[in-house]
């Protein structure tokens, strides 16, 4: 029963590198197809420094976590539209190989809306000034700035 429970809960170091799949079904995340518990705590970059990153991941893996989910915050990383800022705080490519290297899984939440006592939500103030822009809805100011941004992140 152990070992069954403790299969459940992988740690990403335990691919060792390999390619993996994570999806979903009916019930549940899965992991190479395999029903997988992925417990997990928020990180927010921008609230520490990078020198904070790996004290940060090994409380959560010691704490029993096997992922750290990350918001996103627009409003970090793109101030002024257009001008993206990934350094520093705001490196999400360092976040994500820091977070592996200690064992966790990464559910980097991208938003755009983030609830997270974060200015805004999260979003950009020169979003809101755009004539016509309609938060958190289909419309046609919010979805194209918002597909930038996504792109400029993935």
């Amino acid at each position: 029963v152990v070992a069954a429970a403790a299969s459940a809960f992988p740690a990403f170091s335990d691919l060792a590198g390999e390619a993996y799949n994570v999806s979903y079904d009916s019930r549940a995340l899965t992991l190479n197809g395999e029903h997988a518990l992925f417990l997990s705590g928020s990180v927010h970059p921008p609230r520490g420094t990078q020198a904070d990153w790996d004290s940060w991941f090994a409380h959560a893996v010691d704490n029993g976590l096997n992922m750290v989910q990350v918001y996103v915050f627009w409003n970090y990383h793109e101030e002024v539209e257009g001008e993206y800022d990934f350094a520093g705080r705001g490196d999400l490519v360092e976040l994500v190989r820091r977070a592996g290297k200690a064992g966790l899984f990464v559910n980097l939440r991208i938003g755009p809306y983030v609830c997270a006592e974060w200015s805004y939500g999260g979003l950009p103030v020169w979003l809101g000034l755009k004539p016509g822009v309609k938060f958190r809805q289909t419309n046609g100011v919010w979805q194209p700035a918002m597909q930038k941004f996504f792109g400029a992140v993935v």
